[in-house]
């Protein structure tokens, strides 16, 4: 009977046990898996052999994989199984690519980089009442698109409690892109505001970053006080 109840057991634990696959992959897996920013290369590591051994450059991927829509770039092998996309130019803030192939389909969002420079300082108090601030990106911005990425959350001081926020949107303010002097020059942008912000408040200026806001650090925050 012990022997019976034994193996009875012996049984169940193997039938629990996954299913083994040799070590092997089973489809391509991507590199990286939700977002791009910057010169982010895209890298697709397939289950079996497909290019050379030695890598090298792809001129048509056209079977293998796809990005929509076109960006410029290159398609290099860097072994049998590891295809990379190299980008020619930066990924544009805020858009959406589908990478696509066989057994592939996975979308990849881009995000906008955060100001290098606010006016005013996050962290600034005693301020005049506020009118106008100014953010600084090192690359140009789509207006519409910087507009809907940013918002005030605006409570009277010391600015613990939730429930006397009243938050300011695109509707709220106004964007205009400042002269350069040179292309190098950091590109700023001046918001103004319909109404400017009174004496005695605390100011939140929250700064989507992706589209996508369940990317984890895909909000920049700042604080200021009149």
């Amino acid at each position: 009977m012990k022997r019976k109840t034994w193996i009875f057991f012996l049984v169940l634990l193997i039938l629990s046990l996954p299913a083994y696959s040799g070590g092997r992959q089973e489809g391509p897996t991507v590199t990286p898996e939700s977002f791009l920013r910057g010169y982010d290369p895209i890298t697709v590591v397939f289950d079996r052999d497909l290019g050379p051994p030695e890598g090298g450059p792809l001129d048509d991927p056209d079977g293998l994989v796809g990005i929509t829509p076109f960006h410029p770039g290159e398609y290099r092998w860097l072994d049998s199984r590891t295809l990379q996309f190299l980008p020619a130019v930066a990924w544009p803030a805020l858009s959406v690519y589908e990478l696509s192939g066989e057994e592939l389909s996975l979308p990849l969002v881009t995000l906008m980089a955060a100001p290098l420079k606010i006016l005013p300082r996050g962290g600034s108090d005693n301020l005049e009442p506020l009118k106008t601030i100014t953010l600084s990106f090192a690359a140009p911005m789509n207006l519409d698109d910087l507009g809907r990425m940013l918002s005030l959350e605006v409570r009277p001081l010391p600015g613990i409690g939730k429930s006397d926020s009243i938050w300011l949107t695109e509707k709220d303010f106004s964007i205009k892109e400042l002269d350069r002097r040179s292309g190098q020059d950091p590109v700023q942008y001046r918001i103004s505001l319909n109404r400017p912000i009174d004496y005695g408040k605390h100011i939140s200026l929250h700064i989507r970053l992706s589209l996508d806001e369940r990317i984890r650090g895909s909000v920049a925050q700042y604080s200021f006080m009149t």
